[in-house]
């Protein structure tokens, strides 16, 4: 009797059991693990997602690169999955605000003036200028008559320099003053003769002036275009014997005083 009963009660547990297993009436277990496999997936596609957009610059496929704080549209964008297997898409819209541009600044072309940029007047400072000035188209006369370069000496520049200072207040060949110049430098050959003494630099002078408000370059190609239109004076300063020359310039009495010395011989330099 009492293994019958025992016998009768393990048959309807195994008939229970047997009931439980087909209609899945143990549910909390499984819906654990399924709610804690969905909130798993879903968590991990947000983190993917999120690694994804943190990035500073992409690269369009035009090259374009796009930096982070540039408009991005759906740039909060998130999927998951659900246990169904249908998959939900969510959008924030949100779109950031571009930075401010600079405004442009192309500045207009610059517009050509018509006026007319005259060369300014010769100052006293130019002295030099136009003495080098004159060497350089009086060098082109001679050129261009196949006589040569001249080559300009140092040492009798000076004595062409301190001639034409003499030449302001006494405009003329004059031997006295030339000596003068030459004992000043001690330039040429030292003379001693009796009651002379003096110093022979063995050039020959040509002396002009020229009016003051010029340009630079008016004062020298006049003075050389003078000396060239000048047989007397030309036969010399354009000879192709004199290949060395000396110019000296100085302004005084509202007008430019001009020395010119031409020489056979370097050897006083």
């Amino acid at each position: 009797m009492k293994h019958t009963y025992l016998i009768v009660l393990a048959l309807i547990l195994t008939i229970l059991l047997a009931a439980c297993g087909r209609t899945g009436s143990i549910p909390s277990d499984s819906s654990s693990e399924s709610s804690s496999s969905a909130t798993s997936e879903t968590t991990e596609s947000l983190s993917e997602s999120s690694s994804e957009s943190s990035g500073e610059s992409t690269t369009d496929t035009d090259g374009t690169s796009t930096s982070a704080g540039t408009e991005s549209a759906n740039s909060n964008s998130s999927s998951s999955t659900s246990g169904g297997g249908k998959t939900n898409s969510s959008s924030s819209g949100n779109t950031s605000k571009p930075k401010d541009q600079p405004a442009s600044s192309t500045a207009p072309p610059p517009t050509q003036s018509s006026e007319v940029v005259l060369p300014k007047d010769a100052l006293p400072s130019d002295a030099d200028a136009i003495a080098n000035k004159i060497i350089e188209y009086i060098n082109q006369y001679r050129v261009a008559q196949g006589k040569g370069t001249a080559k300009k000496l140092p040492g009798l520049t000076q004595v062409a320099k301190y001639r034409s200072n003499q030449l302001v207040s006494n405009y003329a060949h004059d031997l006295n003053a030339t000596n003068e110049a030459t004992r000043a430098f001690q330039y040429g050959e030292h003379v001693v003769y009796g009651d002379l003494d003096y110093y022979d630099h063995g050039a020959r002078e040509a002396i002009g002036k020229s009016g003051g408000n010029n340009s630079i370059d008016d004062v020298a190609n006049t003075m050389a275009t003078g000396f060239k239109n000048s047989p007397s004076h030309w036969n010399y300063v354009g000879g192709a014997s004199y290949k060395y020359i000396a110019v000296g310039a100085t302004y005084g009495n509202g007008q430019w005083y001009i020395c010119i010395l031409m020489t056979d011989t370097n050897i006083y330099g």
